[in-house]
């Protein structure tokens, strides 16, 4: 008789947790995928700090909503952050309940080690355009935009409308950037001038839009102007380039 009690109380068991497996086969945990490559901020701020970067394609599983909806927690490269709404699509993936259809689609799902690498140019044609569209703004030391900046100020305000995150001064956006040899610049990347001509001291920053060109806020005469890096004056004032 204990023996029955036992196996019944074994059926029932296995009964339940198959029903658990079944039902949270059914669907899968809603997911985002980034359209670009976008910043993992702290908190669900764009003035917060930003703790990795989400690329372009990469799914991950959603921990937690903003209370304004507009930012979704979660994890990229062993951190925890938040992305913005914007810049993702959100969709639940219904997944099959049996072990064939499980194995094969744990091999489509991305890993943070082997995310395949996207081309950032949606963020680069962005960021030239953006310039283009401030040229003859007012130059204004100290200023951050949006109707008036200064060099650095400048390019902190496009590449944070773009979501990136930069430092506020033309020399710490130097020191911080991922350096780029002027013969490999790409439209979108930061060029770095000295103030005297053949110094490595920077105090002057641009966005170089290609083709030799940059656009940047000169000085309070002519603003915010496109210049040539072939120019006597920038080719021997010139001290690198870089990107974020």
């Amino acid at each position: 008789m204990h023996f029955l009690r036992s196996k019944k109380w074994r059926v029932l068991i296995m009964a339940v947790a198959m029903t658990v497996i079944f039902a949270t086969s059914a669907f899968a945990a809603n997911k985002v995928t980034a359209k670009v490559n976008v910043n993992l901020r702290k908190s669900a701020s764009t003035s917060s700090k930003v703790v990795t970067v989400m690329k372009k394609g990469t799914s991950r599983t959603i921990l937690k909503t903003s209370k304004n909806g507009k930012w979704y927690r979660v994890k990229v490269n062993g951190k925890k952050g938040y992305v913005r709404k914007t810049y993702v699509t959100l969709a639940k993936q219904k997944s099959s309940s049996s072990s064939d259809s499980l194995q094969q689609n744990a091999g489509s799902l991305t890993d943070d080690n082997t995310a395949a690498s996207s081309s950032d140019s949606t963020f680069r044609t962005n960021v030239c355009s953006m310039a283009k569209k401030l040229l003859g703004s007012r130059y204004v030391y100290g200023a951050t935009g949006p109707n008036s900046f200064d060099c650095s100020g400048f390019c902190q305000y496009i590449y944070g409308k773009n979501g990136k995150t930069i430092p506020r001064t033309s020399s710490s956006q130097y020191a911080a950037c991922t350096k780029v040899a002027k013969s490999k610049l790409q439209a979108g990347d930061l060029v770095f001038f000295s103030s005297t001509a053949g110094g490595k001291s920077v105090g002057h920053v641009g966005i170089y839009i290609g083709d030799g060109n940059m656009i940047h806020a000169a000085n309070s005469s002519v603003g915010v102007i496109t210049s040539s890096l072939n120019s006597t004056y920038y080719t021997t004032h010139y001290v690198g380039g870089g990107h974020f």
